[in-house]
């Protein structure tokens, strides 16, 4: 992975203890030790993106424990995987009140073979809350569910592909499918049996925890929802430009479909904007993600560029912005280290976006054009909105409580 992986995960790291709630682990005033396993069944996506089957994902948690994390497989564990795994079980134990470095921690995936991309990593997140809050082992898939997703610094279920290949993999075993809340626009047409959650607080309630009966919204700074806001207008404006360029490459009937998905979702954003400029955000990245995908569909279907060419071109723009992000201040507020560090993450996804894409591309006659253009497609897409999560940051560099590097330092050291 291209990242800068410890600088990201420390500013993730400091992100997390910002934004986290502390539920209290029922089993802490009575017990000294414990060693506890927590199962969940994912779906894991084929390379090719059409086909899943459900994975054992096994979170094993000892504690007192030193802080050490590791994830294994049957094949390689990409960096990606590895770093969103970390950002779970982080998550959780700062959610429950646990210091992670009084843990130590081992994520099993049943592989055969290599394991790539972050959609496992809230399922390890629920796993863990659930072992630290009750100190019992668990299968969730003995409750009847199976969970993709991916996770976020503030504990927020963040989108994964595949959504449709993973539900009819896990309903064909009797699961219904727990997906991010981003995810719900990909299924809402489809007979897929789900849960949609939006934080890793809906999560726990699927697994039994009892509903909190207060809640707490902190109020974020003006600057950062305009920020946002911007984020969002700009998005939605570069889709409309993008997908009119497309028209020229597609036939009538595609162009329609993808113009209709595309304004569906701007008005959706619009619509949520004044309840939640993060959900709007959301939708206008969706659309823009869809109008690459038709505009390299028809690139590629024509002839006008191959897939290696555009490979190419975003990986540019990645490595551009990977040294943009390297050369940023690494203190600021604790919003600004909040929103660099999803930068960060959202570069990580972007080149696995990128290498799914090169992979898809060899692949053979079996792959199809939108199945590389989807990729392609939210690779560029997450380079566009890297660039909005940096302005974002940049606009809150200031306000808030100050983190220095001392306390960075700190962080980095621990987990290493």
């Amino acid at each position: 992975m291209g990242v800068n992986g410890s600088r990201a995960l420390s500013a993730a790291l400091l992100a997390i203890v910002v934004a986290s709630l502390t539920l209290q682990p029922l089993w802490a005033t009575a017990v000294e030790s414990f060693d506890v396993e927590v199962t969940v069944p994912v779906p894991a996506v084929s390379g090719n993106g059409e086909a899943a089957r459900i994975l054992d994902v096994t979170v094993s948690i000892t504690y007192p424990g030193s802080g050490e994390v590791n994830v294994v497989a049957g094949g390689e564990v990409d960096d990606t995987t590895k770093y969103s795994m970390y950002m779970g079980v982080y998550t959780a134990a700062l959610l429950v009140g646990i210091s992670p470095f009084e843990i130590d921690v081992n994520v099993e995936i049943e592989s055969i073979g290599p394991v790539a991309g972050p959609s496992g990593s809230y399922a390890v997140a629920l796993a863990t809350a659930y072992a630290l809050i009750y100190g019992e082992d668990l299968d969730l898939g003995s409750l009847g569910y199976a969970v993709t997703g991916a996770i976020s610094p503030d504990m927020l279920a963040a989108s994964v592909g595949g959504i449709e290949a993973k539900c009819g993999a896990a309903n064909a075993r009797g699961f219904t499918l727990v997906i991010p809340l981003v995810n719900e626009v990909d299924i809402e047409n489809s007979t897929c049996k789900y849960e949609a959650v939006a934080s890793l607080i809906d999560g726990l309630k699927l697994a039994g925890i009892p509903e909190v009966e207060a809640s707490l919204r902190l109020r974020l700074p003006d600057e950062f929802n305009e920020a946002l806001e911007d984020v969002m207008d700009s998005m939605s404006r570069e889709a409309l430009r993008v997908l009119a360029i497309s028209r020229s490459y597609l036939d009538p009937a595609s162009y329609e479909e993808f113009e209709n998905q595309v304004t569906s979702l701007i008005d959706d954003g619009e619509r949520v904007a004044g309840v939640s400029v993060y959900a709007a955000a959301s939708r206008a990245f969706s659309a823009l993600v869809t109008a690459y995908n038709a505009y390299y569909q028809g690139l590629i279907a024509s002839g006008a560029s191959t897939p290696q060419e555009i490979i190419g071109m975003i990986e540019g723009e990645l490595d551009a912005l990977e040294d943009e992000l390297n050369s940023m201040p690494a203190t600021g507020s604790s919003f600004y280290v909040d929103l660099l560090s999803i930068a960060y993450t959202r570069l990580a996804s972007a080149r696995a976006s990128i290498a799914e894409a090169r992979e898809l591309a060899s692949s053979g006659p079996e792959v199809t054009v939108d199945q590389v253009a989807y990729s392609l497609g939210y690779a560029k897409a997450r380079v566009y909105s890297i660039r909005g999560w940096v302005e974002a940051a940049q606009a809150v560099s200031k306000i808030g409580p100050p983190v220095t590097g001392e306390e960075l330092t700190l962080v980095e050291e621990n987990f290493r």
